[in-house]
């Protein structure tokens, strides 16, 4: 019988419950000062020396007695016997006796009878006789020893985290060996009888393991404070995935296994979990996805269960787990979060938390672009900079809300310029130029953005050679929409036979009662593919009854060449790419638009798509 979740908890006690069983206690550790890059001290900093460790003079000139120089002027100077020069790193050779003054570099041990250093610029040194143009006062140009650190004082405190500067200073005091955090061990194994490892022969059925990499490089990214064992797959074998489960949490304070966690035949994980002592403290949260995400303990220590799909997986452990994980580590996770102002609205679950991948970014605001798309989507993820978490307590989270944005990695690349659009073969071109950050959107939050500021540019489709731009009102600076570039493409009814021609040719494949695969690019395709069904006497329940949104007009094309669909529409383009029948329906155009103010600035990418 499959598991069945009873109690699905919210996220903030399954955060809550997280905190509460995290708990490691991590030992220190001595560890060689050149090896504590980005540690954690265990114990503060105490200095054993003073800094600087004897009186030093702070610049270059001449050590002398302020005394002898009471009545200079630039006008009467006074004149001083050259009695020696001081070296770097020696300790000087004779006393400052009065009416004498010696050589002394900045950093150099100050000569005993000399109170005051005379810079270089207001003197002049002529066969020993040093004449002095402006009087010094006791203690200038000195720095006393201990002035900076004095001996005993607390340098950094416990908890630091061990950057450059706390290097600098700590080797300054002459400490080779400092004590810090023991570092948190942590396994990561993915579980699934149809996962294989990058470099091997993709067969069909099989896809490559990416959970574990991308759960470590997370982990990896705040520093060396983690020791991480990436076991590789398990497959879907009840005792083995259990010898190894016991096994990998004896070797780690924490285990975190991906996959297996569900409610499918095969997914067992939470019964082998279910087995330890004190056993499973939560399995199942009511989040948008990561569903069957849990937690479970075996003494002290902790197995962590996240979904098998990327997306999920990801954001899921940074949303329930890594936080409280960063501060068993003695660090911190806020620099991972951004305020920023959502560019476009999003449908949500109710109920439940709702994570939604987006892509920033930055102009004299942060802005999140929603992406729309399933969590075992890797174009997803690869596309995304971060998510947003957003409560199911309405139907919609709408354009201009402000949301705070987890970030993936610590930084958000900044690119000179942004192009939204619908999904198109054209936009992928742009993609290739590294000016450019390309983030595929819908029609309208396209458009949009473009007029808001928060885009340079943006890829529509429309039926129209002229764009239908003039409905698009100009925003409150007066400037409208205006074209950059623009494309005509043939679409079709794309297929591996043959299908029959005529003005009917559409509605009689819809007659067929066969699914027909289509892209679901966003408004401008659906307007598009609304003038076609209306033109071929289609009704739209009847046409979009029968088809099946897959992606843009590439997977429509894939997905029919290789048998998912009798049939699909699509352009000219992708059928010649996968050698397909291709039958002519109309044309469409792709626009590239700016706004009017910036044509002359943005024309560059009309040489980009030549």
């Amino acid at each position: 019988m499959a598991h069945i979740f009873h109690s699905l908890i919210d996220t903030e006690n399954a955060k809550r419950l997280a905190s509460e069983n995290i708990v490691l206690s991590l030992p220190p550790e001595r560890i060689s000062l050149d090896e504590s890059l980005g540690r954690v001290l265990a114990s503060g900093i105490i200095s054993p020396i003073n800094s600087p460790p004897f009186n030093r003079s702070v610049k270059d000139g001449f050590a002398v007695r302020s005394e002898d120089l009471e009545d200079t002027s630039e006008s009467s100077p006074s004149e001083l016997k050259v009695s020696g020069r001081i070296l770097m790193g020696s300790p000087p050779a004779a006393k400052v006796e009065p009416g004498t003054c010696v050589y002394i570099p900045t950093g150099a041990v100050m000569p005993e009878g000399a109170d005051a250093v005379v810079m270089v610029e207001y003197t002049h040194e002529d066969e020993g006789t040093l004449r002095v143009y402006r009087p010094v006062r006791k203690g200038e140009n000195i720095a006393l020893a201990g002035s900076d650190v004095p001996e005993g004082e607390l340098i950094v405190r416990k908890g630091a985290r061990i950057g450059p500067r706390e290097l600098a200073v700590i080797s300054t005091l002459g400490i080779s060996e400092v004590e810090v955090i023991r570092k948190m061990k942590i396994g990561i194994v993915s579980t699934g009888d149809e996962l294989i490892q990058p470099g091997e022969a993709l067969e069909k059925g099989r896809i490559y393991e990416s959970n574990g990499r991308a759960i470590k490089s997370i982990i990896e990214s705040e520093g060396p404070a983690f020791d991480i064992t990436l076991y590789g797959t398990l497959p879907d074998r009840e005792d083995l995935i259990r010898s190894s489960l016991n096994s990998y949490s004896e070797e780690n304070d924490i285990l975190i296994v991906s996959g297996s966690t569900s409610a499918g035949e095969k997914d067992m994980v939470y019964r082998i979990l279910g087995e330890y002592d004190p056993g499973i403290v939560f399995h199942g949260i009511k989040i948008k996805p990561g569903k069957p995400t849990l937690l479970s303990r075996k003494g002290d220590k902790i197995i962590i269960g996240l979904p098998g799909f990327p997306v999920s997986a990801m954001m899921t452990f940074l949303t329930i787990f890594f936080p409280q994980i960063l501060r068993e580590a003695g660090l911190r996770s806020e620099d991972r979060y951004i305020e920023g102002e959502l560019a476009g609205k999003f449908s949500l679950d109710l109920g439940k938390l709702n994570l939604i991948p987006v892509s920033v970014v930055r102009r004299d605001r942060v802005i999140a672009f929603p992406i729309h798309g399933g969590s075992g989507s890797i174009s997803r993820l690869l596309r995304a900079d971060g998510y947003i978490s957003v409560e199911g307590d309405t139907r919609t989270v709408e354009e201009g809300e402000s949301v705070k944005i987890v970030l993936f990695g610590r930084s958000v690349e900044d690119s000179q310029y942004v192009v939204t659009g619908e999904n198109d073969e054209s936009l992928d071109r742009l993609a290739a130029d590294n000016r450019l950050k390309v983030i595929k959107t819908g029609h309208h939050v396209a458009l949009n953005s473009v007029l808001k500021g928060y885009a340079d540019a943006a890829g529509i489709i429309t039926g129209s050679e002229a764009a239908d731009l003039p409905v698009y009102a100009p925003d409150e600076s007066g400037s409208g929409l205006a074209g950059i570039w623009k494309t005509k493409k043939d679409i079709g009814i794309v297929s591996r036979e043959p299908v029959s021609e005529g003005a009917s040719k559409l509605k009689s494949l819809i007659d067929t009662g066969s699914a027909i695969a289509i892209p679901g690019s966003g408004e401008g395709a659906y307007q598009m593919l609304d003038g076609l069904a209306e033109s071929s006497g289609i009704s739209q329940d009847e046409f979009y009854g029968l088809t099946a949104e897959v992606g843009n007009f590439n997977s429509v094309s894939y997905a029919v060449a290789e048998g998912y669909y009798v049939a699909g529409i699509s352009n000219y383009e992708t059928a010649e790419k996968y050698k397909l029948n291709f039958s002519p329906l109309g044309t469409y155009y792709y626009h590239v638009i700016c706004r009017e103010d910036r044509l002359a600035e943005m024309k560059f990418i009309e040489r980009l798509m030549e």
